[in-house]
């Protein structure tokens, strides 16, 4: 599955470290959205509940109030480019992942692409009957 730090890694360019880190991102790409409208580093929202990860055709992403959804940071952050996280003082927020990571990954990984979906309500027994229910659709065959 995709996060912001495997999408970003693949760039290169002025700026942007071939890591695809967090720190480069926020340098290249936060902190000038924030300084076009005069707002400085507001660090980060510790005082807010987390934004929960969940998966939309293998990216590992989080929703914004605003209704902005953007790629999640194996660092657990996450920063809305459209909103800019007004909603939290401008304020990089944090996202965790559920505990069961590895083994969503695992069962979504054996589909195409487009049916990589996982919502942080459904349960791995859910991703596991999916999976037999489609078995012809799975990449490599039934399984």
């Amino acid at each position: 599955m995709i996060t912001a730090n495997k999408f970003f890694n693949r760039l290169r360019g002025p700026g942007l470290s071939p890591t695809g880190s967090w720190e480069a991102w926020k340098r290249t790409k936060i902190l000038p959205a924030l300084a076009m409208h005069h707002v400085p580093d507001q660090g980060v929202d510790d005082k807010s509940p987390p934004l929960k990860a969940y998966v939309n055709h293998g990216r590992w992403v989080a929703k914004c109030e605003c209704g902005g959804c953007e790629l999640v940071w194996e660092e657990g952050l996450f920063f809305c480019m459209s909103c800019l996280n007004g909603a939290h003082g401008h304020k990089v927020r944090r996202v965790v992942f559920p505990r069961s990571r590895k083994r969503i990954e695992g069962l979504l990984a054996q589909r195409p692409v487009i049916n990589r979906n996982w919502k942080p309500n459904e349960t791995l027994a859910a991703l596991e009957d999916e999976n037999k229910a489609h078995a012809a659709e799975l990449l490599g065959g039934a399984q």
